[in-house]
């Protein structure tokens, strides 16, 4: 019988970068579809997940008002991506905050 790649790949080189790369990659890609179903469609343009260092998750928001409304959500996030990744989820979530055009000078979800 063929065995997935990934069953391959993590029973041989279980520390291996390229199995940390895609599982990072994975975590990015749930963060994003689960702020999208929290927030609706309307977060892509405030914020989206960037990356995963060590035990971090970067959040890029486009305003302050968009990562305080994040951070209410932190722990169901964290408790969220634990469920689905197990050991290699991330256990905090960093928040970098980039400037809006002053025409949406104060985002609101």
């Amino acid at each position: 019988m063929l065995k997935a790649i990934g069953d391959i790949l993590q029973r041989h080189n279980v520390g291996s970068a390229l199995i940390r790369g895609v599982s990072a990659a994975q975590i990015v890609e749930k963060t994003n579809e689960l702020l999208e179903q929290w927030f609706g469609t309307s977060i892509k343009g405030y914020a989206e997940a960037a990356y995963v260092k060590q035990t971090t998750l970067t959040i890029i928001a486009r305003g302050s008002v968009v990562s305080q409304e994040l951070r209410f959500k932190e722990k169901q996030l964290l408790g969220a991506l634990q469920q689905t990744f197990g050991r290699p989820a991330p256990t905090k979530i960093a928040y970098r905050v980039e400037r809006l055009p002053n025409s949406e000078k104060y985002p609101t979800l």
